[in-house]
């Protein structure tokens, strides 16, 4: 159910409906003529089936037809009546059972992912200079099968499903596309405590590059390696069921101080003071009682709280408002913050903040057109010139008319907000806890099932009976 309803979803906030209409309303008349059909016919054997064996039977009967043939012959017809009912049912679940086999062994016999590919030292090298992450010639691809390949896989395994041919072009052109090339001919060199900036327009492969670091891609050729323990935080924000400091402390050993800092860096000791039970308030499934900024900070936290030496951020700060931007850098992410000594590699459209930065990787189509310094890149005035100034000008009209000097090379601090990013969603909550709409004093959500025990009593069938 949950499935369903997300793709509802899905289907409602990309303005679906129409296309997905059409096709299951011709699904639907299929269906229907299909009934109809097994419904006369099954309507026409019975007429048939009972006419010769009332007025036919006797005649083909060998012997002479009288009471004990009869019960023998009525003894034996119900021993078959429930196999023979029931032989439709088992048909039915032999189909869906060859489907599901072949599905199932399809994806166990699906390539795993190459632990090899990237080279980890969980140890960070002596020298200083050595580059934390390396990436040398190398092209990366979300599948590891050749484009033709997967499409003859695709049409042999659509021939045997007997899918409609539209659908199956379809699908079949898609996982040809996805297993082209992501990212081609890739080289990364990041130096021990540098803060790395991954920018460029969407959809040109500035989170596959930390995909393909982190092990997640195909490595076609060239080579990966990277030292030290990785951190990674993900655009999309991951939380778990549970309270807010097992989401953060993850599992490690709880350090009060080290906790706080990590608090304040990310920004939610205010969201902390009005959650009923502080730190201690249970996150639904999937975060469902915070909003996104708060999923991202929290996830931000988590990341920072376990003091890795490599930190993968991929564009975090696109869930925040403008002010708490700014206190994530300032506090966290920047050359200032709590993570300042160690290795940062950020996917990021805030151009306010690239000035700051030590490295700049310019992804394009799949490539790094350019890389360097802040004022190089611009100096140069090539793609990441021209990146800023569209940047700049949409920025620009967002704000009003708010002054955007980047392009000329000073970056104005982001403007703040006048109302709170969680004033929204932390007010929310305020009113739920006074209206008693909202979690329980102590920040629980879920609590334990009641059972009783015993003699069921008279008010348990009442109330059965009221309900039919």
């Amino acid at each position: 159910m949950t499935e369903i309803l997300s793709n509802i979803k899905t289907i409602k906030l990309y303005g679906y409906e129409s296309g997905f209409k059409t096709k299951v309303e011709a699904f639907r008349d299929k269906e229907i003529i299909l009934l109809r059909k097994a419904g006369l016919v099954m309507s026409f054997l019975s007429i048939v089936f009972t006419f010769f064996a009332t007025v036919g039977g006797p005649n083909f009967t060998p012997g002479v037809m009288n009471a004990q043939v009869v019960f023998v012959s009525l003894s034996l017809f119900g021993l078959l009546q429930r196999p023979i009912a029931s032989m439709s049912n088992v048909t039915e679940a032999t189909v869906s059972l060859r489907v599901s086999t072949r599905r199932i062994q399809k994806f166990l016999l699906k390539e795993e992912l190459d632990s090899s590919a990237v080279l980890r030292d969980p140890i960070l090298p002596e020298d200083a200079k050595v580059p934390v992450i390396q990436i040398q010639d190398a092209t990366f691809a979300w599948t590891s099968e050749d484009p033709s390949v997967v499409a003859k896989d695709d049409s042999d395994d659509d021939e045997e499903e007997e899918v409609a041919d539209e659908t199956t072009s379809l699908l079949a052109a898609d996982r040809a596309e996805s297993s082209a090339p992501t990212l081609v001919d890739i080289n990364v060199f990041i130096a021990r405590g540098q803060l790395a900036a991954v920018v460029g327009r969407v959809g040109q492969g500035k989170s596959s590059l930390l995909s393909a670091i982190i092990g997640d891609m195909y490595k076609r050729q060239g080579s990966v390696k990277v030292y030290g323990s990785v951190a990674y935080v993900s655009q999309q924000a991951w939380i778990c069921n549970a309270t807010v400091r097992d989401n953060i402390v993850f599992g490690k050993p709880f350090d009060r101080e080290r906790y706080d800092r990590v608090l304040f860096a990310s920004g939610l000791l205010p969201d902390l003071e009005i959650l009923a039970a502080g730190d201690m308030t249970e996150i639904g499934e999937r975060g469902i009682n915070l909003s996104g900024g708060q999923k991202q900070r929290v996830s931000l936290a988590r990341a920072a709280y376990q003091d890795a030496d490599v930190y993968l951020m991929d564009d975090p700060l696109s869930a925040v408002d403008a002010h708490v931007d700014q206190h994530l850098w300032e506090h966290l992410i920047g050359p200032k913050g709590l993570l300042k000594n160690k290795t940062r590699l950020l996917v990021t459209h805030g151009i306010h903040h690239l000035e700051h930065v030590d490295h700049i990787l310019v992804v394009k189509d799949g490539k790094i057109t350019e890389s360097g310094h802040y004022k190089h890149l611009m100096a140069a005035k090539n793609a990441f010139h021209q990146l800023i100034k569209d940047f700049s000008v949409s920025h620009h009209k967002k704000n009003g008319g708010a002054a955007a000097n980047v392009v000329a090379g000073t970056s104005s601090p982001a403007a703040g907000s006048d109302e709170d990013e969680t004033g929204t969603v932390v007010g929310a909550q305020e009113n739920d806890k006074k209206d008693g709409n909202g979690e329980d004093a102590d920040g629980e959500l879920v609590k334990d099932e009641e059972a009783h025990s015993g003699i069921v009593g008279w008010d348990t069938f009442k109330v059965y009976c009221e309900a039919m």
